[in-house]
């Protein structure tokens, strides 16, 4: 019997006293624990020897892409979770710069190049 055991320790911080004084606001820290849960991901999916990287930003172009054409609301129970899961939020980015994320939701980057580099795993 073989037994492929993968554990994704997807934690989100939890507010406590001491960091609601030093609040940024909500789009910026939505952000940020998407960029978190991203990058649990992408190792998680290393473990199972995909291109992690290239994986997420392909949820990502994705899940922009049904933003786009309008097609949310449309799909499968699991394919909702996964736009949820993969939709950044909108908002300013002058308080937390762009990463590689944000620019390819927002602006497409990367989207043909990561799509031959990640099979279908989503």
């Amino acid at each position: 019997m073989y037994v492929i055991s993968v554990t994704a320790g997807l934690a989100w911080e939890l507010p406590h006293r001491s960091i609601l004084p030093l609040r940024k606001s909500t789009e910026v820290y939505h952000r940020r624990s998407r960029r978190e849960l991203y990058r649990k991901i992408e190792l998680m999916l290393k473990t199972q020897e995909k291109d992690g990287k290239a994986c997420v930003l392909k949820a990502i172009c994705r899940a922009a892409k049904r933003t786009r054409d309008g097609d949310v609301g449309k799909g499968s129970f699991l394919e909702e979770i996964l736009h949820v899961i993969f939709t950044l939020p909108g908002g300013r980015y002058d308080i937390d710069p762009m990463t590689e994320y944000e620019r390819t939701y927002h602006l497409g980057e990367n989207c043909e190049e990561v799509q031959a580099k990640c099979p279908d795993v989503f």
